[in-house]
């Protein structure tokens, strides 16, 4: 990829590259359904970013399930899709300056009415994440009688205003709050939530939304 300024030319290629990029999974995403092939849709794709950009900045990436990248077809492959996860990745470039981007696309038949948080980390280390020493944020885990009464007060605190979701330490009323959250900790009552760390130490960006799964796809409820 070439690397220098980022000049009005440059920006330019780059968003003609993105544009073509759009056209091929506008196309492509509505070719994936259960019984057609794979390599259909991988030879199809690759022609189109042939005709609309330059070329192909990377082969056609179909992954399924379990797989997470670098799958595409062999030459004579008669794989079909089934009822599965399917993961469509597609490169473009115009004169070398490159647009890459994925999608996937749901055949399990799974529910509408699913709510889920897509929460995705970036990170220039490794991506190993590892728990830190320290936990300021608690749920519980298991409604039972304690004896101690500091940590039945904040068990209390607890079940009474926050329901079961998790709720930080700060909140809580007892000056002895601190104890009471270790041995309700060790007795299984609470969980606690540990800091997460890259294990490189390398800076970590995050984004998160929450997606309703509809009859016609889904709905951002958080954009």
């Amino acid at each position: 990829m070439p690397i220098g300024p980022l000049d009005d030319e440059t920006v330019e290629k780059y968003r003609e590259a993105g544009e073509a990029l759009r056209t091929v999974f506008d196309e492509t995403a509505e070719m994936i359904e259960p019984g057609v092939s794979q390599l259909e849709v991988a030879e199809y794709a690759e022609s189109r970013i042939e005709e609309l950009a330059d070329g192909n900045a990377f082969p056609a990436n179909i992954s399924v399930d379990e797989e997470a990248s670098h799958a595409t077809p062999l030459r004579d492959d008669d794989t079909e899709f089934g009822e599965e996860m399917v993961c469509l990745d597609l490169g473009t470039h115009v004169d070398g300056y490159i647009a890459d981007a994925a999608l996937t696309v749901d055949l399990t038949g799974n529910d509408e009415g699913d709510v889920v948080a897509i929460e995705p980390f970036a990170t220039t280390g490794s991506g190993k994440v590892t728990e830190g020493a320290t936990e300021e944020i608690y749920a519980v885990v298991e409604e039972r009688s304690v004896r101690d009464r500091s940590a039945r007060q904040v068990l209390e605190q607890a079940e009474a205003e926050f329901q079961g979701l998790p709720f930080a330490a700060r909140w809580l009323d007892s000056s002895r709050s601190e104890m009471a959250l270790r041995r309700l900790t060790q007795n299984g009552i609470l969980r606690g939530y540990p800091v997460l760390k890259e294990d490189d130490g390398e800076l970590v960006s995050q984004a998160e939304h929450t997606v309703v799964v509809t009859e016609d796809g889904c709905e951002v409820t958080t954009a």
